[in-house]
């Protein structure tokens, strides 16, 4: 699947900008409900510091953590990955 770009932009940047964006969404999900790092990662079954990385745009996580995440913020997966 192709994402659109700007011109020059490296696969690398657009993946961080990827990762970036979703972790914003996954924090302001979190925040919605009122929750610590520490209660998504009980409820998704992953470690704190996971859902830290996860928010940064520092971490790859599997489909199966991103699934375990949406379904504890009880969001649709497809929103939280929307670019």
């Amino acid at each position: 699947m192709q994402r659109n770009r700007p011109a020059g932009m490296r696969d690398d940047d657009a993946d961080q900008d990827y990762a970036a964006a979703f972790g914003m969404r996954v924090r302001i999900a979190r925040l919605r409900l009122g929750w610590t790092c520490e209660r998504l990662a009980e409820a998704a079954d992953i470690s704190a510091r996971a859902v830290q990385l996860i928010e940064q745009g520092k971490a790859n996580p599997t489909l199966s953590t991103l699934t375990h995440i949406a379904n504890a913020l009880q969001e649709d997966l497809r929103d939280l990955l929307e670019q």
